[in-house]
């Protein structure tokens, strides 16, 4: 898959070795995570990596330790029985080729080297055997806040690789609000979430609709999964959500949609139950979005006018319409349109169709308009 390393079904595994205690002022690793600002030699040349959030470490509570060595990850054990003391246990690491200049195979035979550590000025020294020490920063805390992402790919425990039909079909939206929302194919969901410290997060509980989606889909699984996460990174540009018991999500950023300068006509009306109401006449119901921010609206026989601007990918916002009074002939959407156009938070283009989703989990979809053809003359 093209963003995502090739991993083998079998992680190869290296030995981290035990260390020494020494006398250096320290603090407790647990619950702490890192990443590499630069490698000290023996010698006193110093190798920094091209991008930091692609070598890390951390360190869990309950004695896991977690490594992200450019594109390979390791996954082992680590104690610390004394101050300055750290003992590491059998580590497994993913033997994926990664592309130069990487220091993923001298950071992993390093380790095993190890026999001390340090936290000086809040930065961790691992001190190696008779060769230097590596220098580590607590990561950037990496906002999430108003952020989106879909999926590129799913690393199950055992290293093997489940790719979606379709990348935008499974979305994640952090709201600065504390609020999530989520596109599980078919499916939407809204929940909450919270991160406390760098590389930690907590999802709540989350309402998703019960639509049933087409073969296959990930939208039952990505759904279980999602309240089994418990801790982040960002690496080169992708969200990585890693799953208790194994594992991780990864997902890119979620690419804009344009919408200046379109114009749309309504198909269906879909609810959150899964049922679906639809327009007599699409020509009837339309949209366009101006490239300077105001919306032209028919609604059946009355117009309407208003404003939109998107701030990130996916998020929209929309004011209410001023709209004519006119009486039109029933069975008319005008009304139901006109009163949810302002819920409306949320959009997609996908397979050439506008989504604009409701905060109730369901959808206005609309597909590219197109001029009625005229009436032949006589």
């Amino acid at each position: 898959m093209a963003f995502f390393p090739r991993l083998l079904p079998i992680a190869a595994v290296m030995i981290l070795g035990l260390v020494a205690p020494v006398g250096a002022q320290t603090v407790g690793l647990a619950g702490t995570s890192w990443q590499l600002v630069q490698i000290h030699n023996a010698d006193g040349t110093s190798v920094q990596p091209d991008d930091p959030t692609k070598y890390t470490l951390e360190f869990k509570a309950d004695g896991s330790l977690v490594a992200q060595l450019n594109c390979n990850r390791g996954s082992g054990t680590w104690k610390s029985t004394a101050p300055g003391q750290i003992e590491f246990g059998v580590m497994a690491v993913t033997m994926a080729a990664c592309l130069p200049p990487s220091l993923d195979t001298r950071m992993a035979k390093d380790l095993g080297a190890v026999h001390s550590y340090a936290v000086e000025n809040g930065h961790l020294h691992l001190n190696v055997t008779g060769d230097g020490f590596y220098e580590f920063a607590p990561p950037s805390p990496a906002g999430l806040q108003n952020t989106s992402w879909q999926l590129v790919g799913i690393e199950n425990a055992d290293g093997t690789l489940v790719n979606p039909d379709d990348p935008a079909k499974y979305t994640l939206e952090f709201q600065a609000d504390g609020s999530l929302v989520a596109r599980l194919n078919c499916n939407r969901g809204r929940g909450t979430w919270k991160s406390t410290s760098p590389g930690q997060i907590q999802f709540g509980v989350m309402a998703v609709t019960t639509a049933a989606c087409l073969p296959p889909s990930l939208d039952s699984r990505m759904a279980k999964d999602l309240a089994a996460m418990h801790s982040y990174t960002i690496v080169s540009g992708h969200l990585h959500l890693n799953v208790t018991g194994g594992g991780f999500y990864e997902f890119a950023p979620l690419q804009p949609a344009r919408l200046p300068n379109t114009s749309w006509q309504l198909v269906q009306i879909r609810k959150a139950d899964g049922t679906a109401q639809h327009a007599d006449d699409p020509t009837k119901i339309t949209v366009a979005f101006d490239a300077d921010g105001t919306v032209v609206a028919r609604l059946d026989c009355n117009r309407g006018h208003g404003s939109w601007k998107s701030t990130a990918p996916g998020r929209i916002e929309l004011t209410p319409l001023a709209v004519t009074r006119m009486m039109c002939l029933h069975p008319s959407l005008a009304d139901l349109i006109a009163k949810d156009w302002s819920a409306v938070q949320s959009y997609s283009i996908e397979g050439g169709r506008l989504r604009l989703m409701l905060p109730t989990g369901g959808y206005y979809e609309f597909k590219p308009f197109v001029e009625p053809s005229p009436a032949p003359t006589q």
